[in-house]
């Protein structure tokens, strides 16, 4: 389904759908085909919805003989979590020609968070979602997207083929990393004019951190480790 048309077919879906379900007396061959409906425009608005998974049961249960809905389910949806104390995630996969991986996080209002996908000759593209299938900063990203969270919730990620993705039936996949940071705010104790944060890290990965100032104000960051064999860089939030 086109990016541009995603939410639309969405939206068409579960109003239809519903619509049907609350039909008094169906017959169950229809109904069932009403929950199978129901169970594709709660995907596309949120991948992780359970009741993705109750209304394909009801489909299999009202219609047994029918192996559409005892075989066909939704595609998988991959979970991230951060690790204790972490701010970042490493996700790698590989994209079936013109397909999508869809991860999803949980996430509070208020965060910022960065999503960066490196893959070859731009074959691919991220969206993000809220969990009612609202585009965030746009429909869709190249390969970066940021940006600061509104609510609490899950969000959506999709890793999604581009147009110089191969083609289908090719046989050809295109292999992708995907990083997801939420730094940790660093907040000052009233009237504090510094804060100490500990924390670990390991080879070849960061901690990220987030802090609001002024125009004007002189910061000094300093950082200490067994071995001095931490490095520190220090960027703007645009």
């Amino acid at each position: 389904v086109a990016e541009s048309n995603e939410q639309w077919l969405a939206d068409y879906l579960l109003q239809q759908s519903s619509a049907a379900i609350s039909v008094p007396n169906l017959d169950t061959t229809t109904l069932a085909t009403a929950y199978y409906f129901h169970v594709w425009g709660t995907y596309l608005q949120n991948p992780a919805d359970a009741q993705i998974t109750a209304d394909l049961q009801q489909a299999a249960t009202l219609s047994p003989n029918e192996p559409l809905f005892n075989q066909v389910a939704p595609p998988d949806v991959n979970r991230i979590q951060f690790g204790p104390g972490e701010t970042a995630a490493l996700l790698e996969g590989d994209l079936p020609a013109q397909g999508s991986d869809v991860y999803v996080l949980s996430a509070q209002a208020g965060q910022n968070m960065m999503v960066m996908l490196t893959v070859p000759d731009e074959a691919a593209r991220i969206t993000v979602q809220d969990s009612a299938g609202n585009y965030l900063n746009g429909q869709m990203a190249s390969t970066l997207w940021q940006g600061t969270l509104p609510e609490s919730g899950e969000y959506v990620i999709r890793v999604i083929g581009s147009e110089t993705a191969p083609s289908a039936g090719s046989g050809q996949a295109v292999s992708y990393r995907l990083q997801v940071i939420i730094p940790q705010r660093i907040s000052f104790a009233p009237g504090a004019t510094s804060a100490t944060i500990e924390g670990d890290v390991a080879a070849y990965e960061a901690d990220d951190y987030i802090l609001a100032a002024q125009e004007g104000q002189t910061m000094r960051v300093s950082i200490t480790s067994p071995g001095a064999n931490v490095l520190l860089t220090i960027v703007g939030a645009d």
